[in-house]
């Protein structure tokens, strides 16, 4: 992780309750780059972020499926 340039990686978590894990994070010291979960763009998730530079390592992801996944596309070949 050293020879990677900083904050272009993360490190996912998936959660049962991201608002919970945002607040065990500031509870335990840390801090947070989003202060309530942002939905994700593609996919039914909400997320949220540490602040990048705040904890040892890179930053982290907090990830909580909010919805069911979308079927895969598929191109039927006939």
């Amino acid at each position: 992780l050293d020879e990677l340039e900083p904050y272009r990686y993360h490190v996912a978590y998936q959660v049962a309750d991201v608002r919970a894990a945002i607040e065990a994070v500031r509870a335990a010291g840390g801090e947070m780059f989003h202060d309530s979960p942002v939905p994700a763009e593609l996919r039914p998730w909400e997320r949220a972020f540490s602040q990048p530079g705040a904890t040892p390592g890179p930053p982290f992801e907090l990830l909580e499926q909010v919805g069911e996944e979308p079927e895969p596309f598929r191109i039927d070949e006939e």
